[in-house]
């Protein structure tokens, strides 16, 4: 039995490391679950990173009511605040991964509902505790965390995945 179990085990793993898509990741993400908080460690995957001129940075979607009110861009990191015309807010915070960088977010999940979902075909992570609702994603080597009160998991996801990076193409 044992040498049957090992035989799965390797070949699965000969399965999925065979495969292009689970060699290429740009992001990986680690999840530690304890009981009051997720932290989410980062690192670059296999391939080069990308160049990203935050500064062109798109919000292709923005639920009803929501606008811009603040912009702050910095080297690889920005952050924005929108607001809805009756107080809800959300921020946005952006950061690029670059070489061989490795960090951590760690995220409140103290009795929250927490689940996993795809957002540009990349792992992302989805908190709800009472209205606050948080959900990191990645694209390419930029992580993105939107946080907010009030607003639906539906449009917090619809916002992840149509905010539009424009990666710099090296020839």
């Amino acid at each position: 039995a044992a040498v049957i179990l090992l035989v799965l085990l390797a070949g699965t793993f000969a399965t999925t490391m065979s495969v292009k898509a689970y060699r290429e990741e740009f992001i990986s993400f680690i999840k530690r679950v304890t009981h009051r908080a997720t932290s989410i460690e980062y690192r670059i995957g296999d391939v080069e990173y990308c160049e990203v001129d935050l500064s062109k940075t798109v919000f292709g979607y923005l639920p009803e009511g929501y606008e811009i009110t603040e912009q702050k861009i910095w080297g690889e990191e920005a952050f924005y605040t929108l607001k809805r015309l009756d107080g809800g807010t959300l921020y946005v915070e952006i950061s690029v991964v670059t070489d061989s960088a490795v960090g951590a977010i760690s995220i409140d999940t103290e009795n929250a509902k927490v689940k996993s979902t795809v957002i540009k075909g990349e792992e992302a992570i989805l908190s709800q505790k009472t209205e606050k609702t948080i959900l990191v994603c990645s694209d390419r080597n930029v992580i993105c965390v939107l946080g907010g009160e009030d607003i639906s998991e539906d449009d917090i996801i619809k916002i992840g995945e149509n905010i539009v990076f424009f990666f710099e193409e090296h020839n």
